[in-house]
């Protein structure tokens, strides 16, 4: 079985009730729990601490609900692929509202009993069915698949070094990664390293994160090593680089207004839509050549000789050289456009970038200590496999789980303040 696979693995969904019905639910799920013993309700962590914080508003003479808000419901068998929470936002006379919420995983749930699987379209139907009949076991409430909208879906995408003959380490390709470009209105995860005495990124991941969308890209096998070291299969990612785009409402929200030639698209129609295979691949793509971009990594001195290789107009070809070495100098592309100081300055870098990755070129440039001259781009690579027919288009089972948030606990990586060896000196102004 190939670890290299595109498509997605959780998607949360939601329905609004009314305060009555959403009782008689909770109601519903008790008496589920306890005549089947299938299921178990706790109040989360974070429920459990504004509890406490309630009750000592209460004491101060504050009027505010004591009681919990959220429930969270999840199966006993691991492998059902659903689990579902309750939301009973009744804080005030004048706004309630009552949600139940659906967590999926598409192939646990269509019945592919594997540990934590990736998904694509082939399975939503599959999960519908499944979704229906479980719902159906608890309370008429919970309706059918197509009553509720969607709210979060994490899509993917894993590129296994190794069958794609890349040639290089996972921890290389990480740090070649980590040195992209960071788009608009993200930031990326920091965590304080007492060691070096300030923030830094994950050694083994790259974390960006927004209102709207989050991107993590990870060296699997780190993350499983971890956080679940007895895992039976850790070794099938010892080569293997997940990339994540994850959705959350307000991007969903987007992403459904502007899919819909529509002017009226039903919630069931267009959760078919946000599940295609193409939604998943436009996705991986656009957030893909924002962050890591496009072209194969060449060592500066390659990178260099290529664009002097193409006969452009001196001023062109020393422009396209100075970024080539300000990035390397910088140590990435996101680095040293925070040095950029106007609007012209910037115009000229976005052009440079996207004049190089149209050479084939990626502005990150490969350090002599890789020992290594070309590195493949990896989304590119992944496209000639697929067309080759080198990766099935039939849906596969991918052991890979999704996480949502950076696994390393304390950025506890070595310096890499080294990564990038400046090959020659320049007077180019920033």
């Amino acid at each position: 079985m190939m670890h290299t696979s595109q498509g997605f693995h959780t998607f949360n969904m939601f329905q609004r009730l009314n305060g009555k019905d959403a009782t008689q639910l909770f109601q519903d799920f008790c008496k589920y729990r306890d005549d089947t013993k299938k299921i178990n309700m706790y109040i989360p962590k974070n429920e459990k601490e504004r509890m406490d914080n309630a009750v000592k508003m209460r004491a101060a003479g504050v009027p505010v609900p004591r009681g919990p808000q959220v429930w969270r419901i999840d199966y006993v068998d691991d492998y059902v692929g659903l689990s579902w929470i309750l939301r009973f936002n009744n804080n005030s006379r004048d706004y309630k509202e009552y949600i139940v919420e659906a967590i999926i995983n598409p192939k646990i749930l269509a019945g592919v009993r594997d540990y934590v699987a990736a998904a694509n379209e082939h399975y939503v139907h599959l999960a519908e069915e499944r979704f229906n009949e479980e719902a159906r076991k608890i309370s008429e409430k919970l309706g059918k698949f197509s009553w509720y909208k969607l709210k979060r879906v994490d899509y993917c995408i894993n590129f296994d070094l190794m069958e794609m003959a890349i040639g290089c380490a996972p921890e290389q390709m990480m740090q070649l990664i980590k040195h992209g470009d960071i788009p608009p209105y993200f930031v990326e995860w920091l965590k304080y390293d007492f060691i070096s005495r300030r923030k830094r990124s994950g050694k083994y991941s790259h974390y960006l994160y927004s209102g709207s969308t989050n991107m993590n890209c990870y060296y699997k096998h780190a993350q499983l090593k971890d956080r679940y070291d007895d895992c039976p299969n850790i070794n099938d990612a010892l080569y293997v680089i997940r990339f994540e785009i994850q959705c959350k409402y307000p991007k969903i929200r987007s992403l459904s207004c502007c899919r819909y030639d529509d002017t009226d698209p039903s919630s069931y129609d267009i959760t078919r839509k946000l599940l295609s295979d193409q939604t998943s691949a436009d996705m991986i793509e656009k957030y893909f050549r924002r962050i890591v971009g496009r072209g194969d990594y060449y060592t500066l001195k390659d990178a260099k000789e290529i664009v002097e290789s193409q006969d452009f107009q001196p001023s062109k070809e020393q422009r396209l050289i100075d970024t080539l070495e300000l990035i390397n100098q910088y140590r990435g592309v996101a680095k040293f456009r925070q040095r950029l100081q106007n609007r012209g300055a910037t115009a000229d870098f976005n052009r440079s970038i996207k004049e190089l990755g149209e050479l084939g070129i990626n502005p990150v440039t490969i350090p002599k200590s890789f020992g290594v001259r070309r590195i493949p781009n990896l989304l590119d690579t992944y496209y000639k496999m697929r067309e080759a027919g080198t990766i099935s288009s039939e849906p596969v089972v991918d052991p890979f789980d999704s996480i949502d948030e950076p696994f390393e606990k304390i950025a506890h990586n070595a310096d890499s303040d080294g990564l990038y060896e400046y090959e020659q000196d320049t007077d180019t102004a920033i």
